[in-house]
């Protein structure tokens, strides 16, 4: 994967402040970047071209497109000359990404989960009376607030 972002990171992608944000990976998984659809068709090709170049395939099947805007847009990409789908949001990572920058369904997922570890903790912490105060507080800290502010550096504010 570090040859094909070696190989890809040089094309236009995404402006973010004075960096240009091509691709982000994670694993095998790859997101890529681009302010229009010309520009992600060509980033799309040249990924898909290094990837079979090291053996690796890129499943049309499993690529997702998403349009950030706050109207619909379509676009369409090809690999392989299969259309990927679109999406207006779905999951990566756990995350829910919506293509209109709501993070509504994405907060509330987030708290519902933080609810969930707190309930679970209930009867053996929260409730126990030989747990004192301040490991109550230093099990809330280090596991359910993480849980309630994951992602929330990357949420629009605006």
């Amino acid at each position: 994967m570090d040859e094909i972002i070696k190989q890809v990171r040089h094309l236009n992608g995404y402006k973010m402040g004075d960096r240009n944000i091509t691709i982000l990976c994670y694993a095998d998984d790859a997101v890529l970047f681009a302010e229009n659809e010309d520009d992600l068709q060509r980033l799309v090709y040249l990924f898909n071209l290094v990837a079979k170049s090291y053996n690796m395939i890129t499943s049309a099947s499993k690529t997702k497109s998403l349009t950030a805007s706050k109207i619909p847009i379509r676009c369409m990409i090809v690999v392989d000359n299969t259309i990927i789908q679109q999406e207006m949001k779905f999951k990566y990572l756990g995350i829910e990404l919506s293509g209109y920058g709501d993070i509504e369904i994405e907060v509330r997922q987030q708290t519902t989960k933080a609810m969930r570890v707190a309930g679970c903790l209930n009867d053996t912490i929260w409730k126990n009376k030989y747990v004192g105060v301040e490991i109550k507080s230093r099990i809330y800290k280090a596991i359910i607030r993480p849980i309630m502010t994951y992602t929330a550096e990357t949420r629009p504010y605006t």
